[in-house]
This record gives C-alpha cells, structure tokens and sequence, in this order.
C-alpha cells in the first residue's frame, strides 16, 4: 500500500507538471523498479516519453525481523470483567464497555448494642439495598474499549485460543480429581 501511494504521488505530480508545460525530470522507486518520467515543454512533441521502466530491475528489499517491546503505560490498569456489553458505531468500529457484577451494596449498617454495657450483641440491620419487586445487580462499567473490525477478528482469535487453553486445563483437572477417588 505505501508503494502504490508513492506511485500515485509521482503520477499526480506528472499530471501537474503537463499543465504547466515545464520540462521537469521526476523519478520514483516503486518496487523493485523505478519510475522515471520526463515532461517536454509542449503534450504534442514527438519527444514526450511515456513512463519506463528500466532493463535490470532493483536488488530486492530484504526484510528483517520485527521486535515488539511490552510496556505497561502511567495509566494501565487490570479489570476484572464479569460481562460486556457493546455497539458497532457508525464507522463500523466495535465498541466494547466491560462490567463486573455484584449485588447491590447497602448505603449503611446498623449495629445494635447492649444498652447496659455498650457491648455489641450481633445484630445488624442494613439500609439502602431493598427493592420490593427485583432483586438489584450493580453493573459497574469500568473500561471502554473501541476496535476496528481487524483488530476484533485478532481479539477474538487471541481469546480463542485462551479459551481453549483454560477449557484443556479444567478438564484435565476434572480428569486428575476423578482419578484419586
């Protein structure tokens, strides 16, 4: 891709410099060969050559290795994720916002004690928590997430694998358990 945007930059100046009618020499790499055009002074010219390219072509780039180095930034943090919920934007990128799930957690305690002599008799009373006609689960939305269509098909392979890996794990526990019986 960035060899087919350097082609399209010397074509568009080409393109250029014909309205200009300057005689202008311009040569660009594209792959393993080069470019080169020149303009004439006048489109009509029997002169006026078209893009070449050379005979030999260019020794080929040797590509080498790439190394990713892991760092952990100021703002990294670690999540626990009970769930997700999600919705594809309107530039088809996936956002993703993660939870983790508990009951509700009472807003106060009461604890009662022994008016004689101040000691704590174990009762408690809570404040806060009750809703008569549902039992409340606190989703705590702790971390957005938006991805590219790619980087979701990489995620997902990513946790594909994992997947399989804690699957294999557990059973192979299951399996050790069953057999000290």
């Amino acid at each position: 891709m960035p060899r087919l945007l350097a082609l399209c930059a010397v074509l568009n100046r080409y393109f250029l410099l014909c309205k200009t009618n300057k005689k202008l020499p311009l040569t660009a790499a594209y792959g393993n060969a080069s470019l080169a055009v020149e303009q004439s002074t006048n489109m009509q010219e029997s002169e006026h050559k078209s893009p070449a390219i050379p005979a030999s072509p260019q020794p080929a780039v040797k590509f080498q290795p790439v190394r990713f180095v892991h760092e952990k930034g100021s703002q990294f943090r670690t999540y626990h994720a009970a769930g997700v919920w999600g919705v594809v934007n309107a530039e088809s990128e996936i956002h993703l916002n993660f939870f983790p799930e508990y009951p509700r957690l009472a807003t106060g305690a009461i604890h009662q004690v022994n008016p004689t002599d101040g000691s704590y008799t174990g009762d408690f009373q809570t404040e806060g928590i009750t809703d008569p006609n549902y039992y409340v689960v606190v989703r705590d939305f702790q971390c957005g997430i938006v991805m590219s269509v790619e980087s979701a098909i990489r995620v997902r392979g990513v946790l594909d694998g994992f997947i399989k890996m804690a699957q294999q794990f557990l059973a192979d526990r299951k399996a050790r358990a069953e057999q000290k019986k």
